[in-house]
């Protein structure tokens, strides 16, 4: 039986992740949406074309999820319209450090034998959530800068800073005026440019070395960013 909702007995928590009690599998998407509503703090579902599940001992700790952007944008701005956006990512702490590191390799491992048809993988950290992209750089993907101001504001409410894609699902609007009418002394602050990551899948050295002459044409690979002390 999955479990996930709560805090797992003594006997399954790790101080340390213990690759030999561990194991990767797709997981039901409806088990998953609950759980990043729950817990991400987005709050929110994207159109996933790919959910996995890292188990403990059977119990399951952790979810990443792949798809396609909402931007419509992105496609044109990889080196393959054949990729996936690595959307969304949860692990509870009970299973020790770099969880969601190792979850990310094995979750490219899985592409790569399961999904040969995906060239490249694109992510995005959010400074707003303290986040430089550390578990990124831990899977050796390349860093291409920051993505361009969309504009808009993220909004304080009770002492929290609320993701862009919560406040429209609660409220039914990002537009700044009509917050502001509705909550006149809400703290705001201008959504932050986030960190752009991309992991090739190259199916040869030719087709890596292509899939660099194109990304470089869009984005510059650049030395990883450093979290702020």
């Amino acid at each position: 039986m999955s479990f996930w909702a709560g805090v797992p007995s003594d006997d399954i928590k790790m101080s340390l992740l213990d690759k030999n009690r561990v194991v990767l599998r797709p997981i039901n998407s409806s088990i998953a949406k609950d759980l990043i509503i729950k817990h991400h703090y987005s709050h929110t579902w994207p159109v996933a074309k790919l959910v996995l599940g890292l188990y403990v001992d059977e119990v399951l700790n952790a979810v990443i999820v792949y798809g396609h952007s909402a931007t419509p944008r992105m496609a044109a701005s990889l080196p393959s319209k054949n990729y996936w956006e690595l959307q969304r990512l949860f692990s509870f702490d009970w299973a020790g450090k770099n969880t969601e590191s190792f979850l990310i390799a094995e979750s490219i491992r899985y592409i790569k034998n399961n999904h040969k048809e995906i060239d490249c993988l694109v992510s995005f950290a959010d400074p707003d959530q303290g986040h430089v992209g550390t578990i990124y750089q831990a899977s050796n993907w390349l860093y291409c800068g920051v993505s361009d101001v969309t504009g808009g504001y993220t909004y304080n409410f009770n002492g929290k800073w609320e993701h862009p894609r919560s406040t429209v699902s609660r409220l039914g609007t990002r537009e700044h005026d009509k917050i502001l009418e509705l909550y006149p002394d809400i703290e705001f602050r201008k959504v932050a440019q986030k960190h752009r990551y991309i992991y090739l899948l190259p199916k040869s050295k030719r087709h890596r070395k292509e899939m660099i002459k194109r990304l470089t044409l869009q984005y510059k690979i650049l030395p990883y960013p450093k979290k702020k002390l």
